[in-house]
């Protein structure tokens, strides 16, 4: 657990995507979320459960950097209309850094 924050699975794609015969980059998806948070934000529209857990893909890009993409909390709040305040006062992107 890093600030609250509960990393539920590490899934590297990379070697899935061997054991069906195919080749990837490094690749690495993380998911991760506060329970409480999630909970309450699901109690107000069940539909931002596709959006949660919170997702990361990671990779190697071809000159060596790490490459990191995700859903920014103002696209989620966004997409479910919900006030950014809502999701509260998060560094997303601090907190993403801490758990790659």
């Amino acid at each position: 657990m890093v600030k609250g924050v509960t990393i539920y699975a590490r899934i590297d794609q990379q070697a899935e995507a061997a054991m069906a015969g195919l080749e990837l980059p490094e690749l690495e998806f993380i998911l991760f979320g506060n329970p409480k948070v999630g909970g309450a934000l699901i109690s107000l529209n069940p539909l931002v459960a596709l959006d949660l857990p919170l997702k990361v893909v990671a990779w190697k890009e071809d000159i060596g950097r790490t490459a990191i993409a995700y859903n920014t909390l103002d696209f989620i709040s966004n997409r479910y209309a919900f006030a950014r305040e809502v999701l509260g006062a998060v560094d997303l992107s601090g907190l993403i850094k801490q758990i790659l």
